[in-house]
């Protein structure tokens, strides 16, 4: 939720939805209510011990990680502009 409320405010993201399964969850973050996710992030339980959480922009897988931590971070970088 920090991370949809900075892009909020930075006028990035407008709307999100998450979605829950027996061994999943779903979260979209979109830029218009109407559009398609700009980016999904899915959490996975594999197994017992296995987790993963897999990023997707605009449909396609753009990272894997074990830590949603991760995740977020290179989506942030996404965002960032270079200061010289």
């Amino acid at each position: 939720m920090a991370l949809f409320s900075r892009m909020l405010n930075l006028n990035h993201w407008k709307d999100y939805s998450f979605t829950s399964e027996k061994n999943r969850i779903i979260f979209c973050f979109y830029k218009n209510s109407f559009e398609k996710p700009i980016y999904k992030i899915i959490y996975e339980k594999k197994h017992n011990n296995h987790k993963q959480w897999i990023a997707f922009q605009q449909n396609t897988k753009v990272r894997t990680s074990d830590s949603l931590e991760k995740i977020i971070k290179w989506i942030e970088s996404r965002y960032l502009k270079r200061v010289k």
